[in-house]
Order: C-alpha cells, then structure tokens, then sequence
C-alpha cells in the first residue's frame, strides 16, 4: 500500500479489476459508486439529516449488499461514511499510512468527507422510523409559526381511511399537538408559490442580472484560481522548510512534530487543490445553462402543480432562503424568498407579498442612489485575473526554456541527463516496462557542481509534474567543499583551498573530490511513502550492502550522520573505545516529496582534502575510503555493487 494501491477487500461502490502489468486493482463499481457518492453528498449538505435516513435510502436499492439476514445494517452505513479511501487517498494505521494519494478514482473530494465527519461527531443518532417522507412534501420545510419548530407529519386512521396530517410536537407550545390537514396547509404553500410568477418584464431584469452574475463569477474564479496557486506555493515551502529540519535533527520527539505539522499541510494541501477544481470558469456557454433557469423563473407554480415530492420539495429549496412559518389560523406568514425571486420586488398583486397577505406600515422614503460601478468585473480585474492560470510549478518550463544554454555547456552523458530530466524527449505513461524502473545514468569525467545541482533540480520537478522518470545519476567531481543547511562557519577551517559551494541540501560541510563517487538519488516518495525516516534508513542500508560486497562492515551511530568504519587496525582512542572513521556521507534534500542530492562513498580520494573543513560538524572521528582500507577497488568495482544492491532494495533500473 506503500505504492498508493489498495490490498484489501474493495468497499461497496468499488470492485477489483486486472489490469494487465499491474494485477488487480480497484475501480468504481457502478450503480454502487453513485449510491454511495450521493449518501455522502446529502449527508454533508442536510438532506440527510441522520445515518437512519441514509439507512433507508440504501435499503431502496435492492442490489446494494446486504448481510446474510437481508439486512443493512447501521454499522454498514457507519464504515462507509468514515471511509476515507473515497476520497482517492489511502490511509492505514497498521501500515503507518497518512493520506497518500491512490491509484484509484475518488468518488468524493476530501472536503466533503471532512464535513461527513464534521456531523458524525456531533450529532448523535436517531432511532428507525418508517420512511413517510415521500408523502410530506413539506417536511422540513414548514415551522410552527409559533415556537419555530418544524412540523413533524404522520396519519391518522379513521373508519374507512387514513388521513395525513403536520402538527406541532413541541411541549409548552399554544400549537402542541393541534393537526392541520396535509390538503390545508400544502394548498395554502401552493397558493403561496402561484404569486411567484413574474411578468415578461421581469423576466427579462432576471435575465439581465443573470448575464452579470456569469460574468462575474468568471472573473472571481480567475481570481480565485490565482489566489489559491500562492498559498499552495506557501505551503509547499512550509513543508520543504519542515522537512530540511527534519533531514537536520536527530531528536525523535522534535521528528514526529515535525512529520504531524507536514500531514496536516499535506491535508489543507489536498483540499486547496480541490477547492481550485470547484473554482473553475462556469462550464459550457450562458445560453446553455440560463435556459433552465428561466423556465423556472417565469413559472415555478407548473412545476409545483405536478405533485410530485420530490419536485416540490425542489421548488421549496429554489424558491425560499428560509422554512416557512405557518399559523394554524392565519396561515403562511411573509416567507424569505431566495434570489432571484428577491430581486424581483413587483409582483402581480402588490398587495400581496409572495402569497400573504401583508400588514399596512409605514414605510420610509429612500433617496436613490446612483449605480456604482462592480469593480471584481472590470477590465483590468479581469485582465489581471487571467495571469497565472494554469500549472502551478512553472519551475519544469523555466528550466527548459535553459535547455540551449546547458546545451552548449554540458557535454555528452551530461546533456542527456538534462533532456531526460525537463522531460525531453517523452512523457511518464502508466504502463509497465521502463517507464516504472529508475534511470541509471553514469557520468564520465568531473562534472561541475552549480551545473549538477540545475540537472538534479530540474529532474526532481518534472519527476513530480510527471514527465520524467526517478533517476541514480553517477558522478566525480572536482575538488570542492559544500555547505549543508546546518553548516557552521568555523567548521570552514581553511576556506581559500577549494571553491565552496552553498547547498540547500541537509547537513553541514563536507567535501567533494576525484576519486569519490557521488550518487544522486531522485526518487518520489509520493509513491513509496512519505516517511523520511524509514527513506534515510533505506539509503543507509543501500551503503552498507554495498560495502558488504567488498566484505567490510558498514555501521551507522545515533546522532552521526552516515556511515562508518570501525577501525581494528588502529590504537584505541583517550576513552578506551574503538576508533571508526567515516567512509561515506548522506545529504538529502525533498522538494514536493521528491528526493534529490544523496550519497557519496570514498573510494580513493586524497584524504588530505577533507582537512580543510570539519566534516559532517565531527571532530572526534576520521574518515577513510575503501582503498585506505587496503581493498584494492575501482570506480567501476563500485558502481556495479551500487547498482546490484539498489535494485535489491528500491527496485529495478535501467540505463538511457
């Protein structure tokens, strides 16, 4: 589950298929998938008011599963709706998985589910009832005009049938249990809603208010959209920034802190990004969708004279901001009516007020007010809105625009290395092959730091955006000293020897020279799971095998960074213990949950270079290479150890 794919029992609305490469894997199982997304959706919007009611609704479903008995039973219903594999994300406790990203559909947005779960924790449930709502049209829509609760609805049985009834339940009301009939109170609602029928004139204002709020909701959402690009951008640097101090500390209390505050920016990640989806232009054109509307507008009492319930309780949610108050005497009292009935201040009978009839008052005079001009709908709002639509991380695109320029300055493998990693010259596909193994690519020669760092920079942004491969990039480079995030000026010992270069990579100082060789790990965690720990872990254990090869015993010490050799053939230290030296460094750097920079073994360096700096921040212990050990190995010996031993553990490679 590692990998984003689920490997349990498919939940009711999904259903494993074959996908040929892969095996099985989940897909939405239709009509189940959109049962289940419609529970969720009414559930979070009000139409269910309880799990009961969502009970019922599955149980008019004959092919919705049921246990042995035939029964769907409540904690069915509860599983379901506090199943975040819904949202498109996986999450396991047992497997120390925290919303990563799925290979399967969602049915539902996370920010739907967190209302679900919003409503779950605070109301508690309602006992079964038979389901009569089919036959109040009015339920939940009509208030006692007397103590403002909603009117429960039911029958009555007489001698030869069986009448329907609202009535007021709530004790200590002057209406607590006084009946009105079901005809009574619905023809006076019907009555109500005939008045709402605009004249020709009006329904032209309705149209031309309607061309104004399409233009300006096009224009927010350009607004929107841009404003939600920034604070994803923010957000991506709240979690670089925590993950570097993640890379820096030892501390395990401080890391599990740290790991918390990233899953919950993760998670305001996922629902920005959602909520940029919601933001999107209006779909199709305005004549397509004000059809509709205007139909609605210019007659809501046809569509009401139908009987249908379910169509007059959606009059009820288009036509009123408010439940209506009624008075068992009097009748409806003045409802609020929604926009655009609101607007629409003239109807035919002006001494009737949307179907009640209104009290004399006196009224006071208003001085007109000249229209002001909508400044969200201006040209320059507008034409400003318009800038920056699109992809979030441009950083792929600059970085190719550069491609001429390394051209020029790379030579051969290298100049490969970058067209791979601005996605040149194919796209990632999902299939199998070499499109999910790691490129190993092997530099000849030294190869420039600033240069290295472009090509690792720009492959870990198109490794997240999807066009490029994960990547090992093997390379040597010239005498040179680096500064980790953590690096201290005094641990420079001897800063005019070696250029130094400043790195954003974890850790402190350290050197970088012939005969060392550099591995370049670009890997997506996003795919093998966003834990850092159990990553640096992996990338130690990948060493240490490594050095197995060539029978040495790499160790790895609480609070050292790397690994290290312990030294028999050297006297013991002032303390009494062993001596051990350092043969091999660990820099990561993650940006978007995407590796880059890594590991560095000494195979034959001039050791006399690392006095130069502290290396690591450790004074205490050496460093050493595996030809200082008296292993007589090459270059070559090493990389194909790598190679062996990373496949082992990561999975496999292949070459460009």
């Amino acid at each position: 589950m590692q990998s984003g794919f689920w490997i349990h029992n498919a939940p009711v609305g999904y259903k494993y298929q074959t996908v040929k490469g892969r095996g099985k894997m989940i897909f939405p199982d239709e009509p189940l998938a959109s049962i289940v997304r419609d529970a969720f959706e009414g559930y979070a919007m009000g139409r269910f008011e309880t799990q009961a009611e969502i009970q019922r609704f599955f149980e008019t479903f004959p092919d919705f599963p049921r246990n042995k008995k035939g029964e769907i039973t409540r904690q069915r219903v509860k599983d379901i709706l506090t199943n975040p594999l819904y949202t498109g994300y996986i999450c396991s406790e047992n497997y120390g998985i925290d919303w990563l990203k799925g290979h399967h559909d969602a049915l539902i947005s996370v920010e739907t589910f967190e209302k679900v779960q919003e409503r779950l924790r605070g109301i508690a449930k309602a006992p079964v009832r038979k389901n009569i709502g089919n036959d109040f049209a009015l339920r939940g829509f009509v208030c006692c005009a007397d103590c403002g609760t909603p009117f429960r609805s039911s029958y009555s049985t007489g001698r030869s049938k069986s009448y329907a009834y609202y009535l007021c339940q709530t004790k200590g009301c002057a209406s607590y249990g006084k009946s009105i009939a079901r005809e009574k109170i619905e023809g006076d609602v019907g009555t109500m809603i005939k008045t709402l029928q605009p004249s020709k004139q009006l329904v032209a204002l309705a149209k031309a208010m309607f061309r104004h709020a399409w233009d300006q909701r096009r224009a927010q959402a350009q607004e929107a959209i841009k404003t939600g690009q920034h604070q994803l951008k923010e957000l991506d640097k709240q979690i670089e920034t925590l993950l570097s101090r993640i890379m820096e500390s030892t501390n395990v209390t401080v890391i599990g802190t740290y790991e918390t505050k990233i899953g919950a920016l993760e998670k305001q990640k996922i629902i920005l990004g959602e909520q940029l989806t919601h933001q999107a232009e209006p779909k199709g054109t305005y004549e397509e969708k004000l059809e509709p509307v205007l139909t609605f507008l210019a007659s809501p009492w046809k569509i009401w004279e139908t009987g249908h319930s379910a169509l007059r309780r959606t009059v009820l949610k288009l036509a009123f901001a408010d439940r209506i108050q009624y008075d068992r005497f009097e009748g409806p009292r003045t409802p609020q009516i929604a926009l655009p009935f609101k607007a629409l201040e003239k109807i035919t009978d002006q001494r009737v007020c949307y179907g009640a009839v209104e009290k004399t008052r006196t009224s006071t005079p208003v001085k007109e007010q000249r229209p002001q001009r909508c400044a969200s709908t201006n040209s320059a709002t507008t034409a400003h809105a318009l800038v920056g639509v699109g992809h979030i991380d441009e950083r792929p695109g600059d970085v190719k625009r550069q491609y001429p320029r390394f051209q020029q300055i790379l030579p051969g493998t290298h100049r490969l290395v970058f067209r791979r990693a601005i996605g040149y010259p194919k796209a990632r596909v999902n299939s199998v092959s070499e499109d999910d193994m790691v490129e190993w690519i092997v530099s000849d020669g030294l190869t420039d730091y600033d240069d290295a760092v472009s090509v690792m920079e720009a492959r870990a942004a198109a490794i997240a955006a999807g066009t490029a491969d994960e990547a090992v990039w093997l390379v040597e480079h010239p005498p040179l000293y680096t500064a980790g995030t953590s690096a201290r000026p005094a641990d420079l010992t001897d800063p005019d020897r070696f250029p130094v270069h400043t790195s954003r990579r974890g850790g402190q100082y350290t050197y970088h020279g012939p005969g060392q060789r550099v591995a370049y790990v670009m890997l997506d965690l996003n795919r093998r799971g966003r834990d850092i720990r159990a990553f640096v872990q992996q990338l130690e254990a990948w060493v240490i095998a490594t050095l197995a090869e060539f029978n040495l015993r790499g160790e790895v010490r609480e609070g050292r960074v790397g690994v290290w050799i312990a030294r028999d053939d050297k006297p013991l230290t002032a303390t009494g213990a062993k001596p051990e030296d350092k043969i091999a460094a660990i820099g990561i750097r993650l940006r978007k949950w995407v590796s880059f920079h890594g590991i560095s073994i000494n195979v034959e360096p001039d050791l006399e270079h690392f006095s130069g700096i502290v290396p690591c921040g450790i004074t205490e212990h050496g460093v050493t290479s595996l030809v200082d050990l008296g292993l007589p190995v090459t270059m070559d010996d090493l990389d194909v150890a790598l190679r062996h031993t990373f496949e082992s553990r990561f999975g496999p490679t292949v070459s460009p």
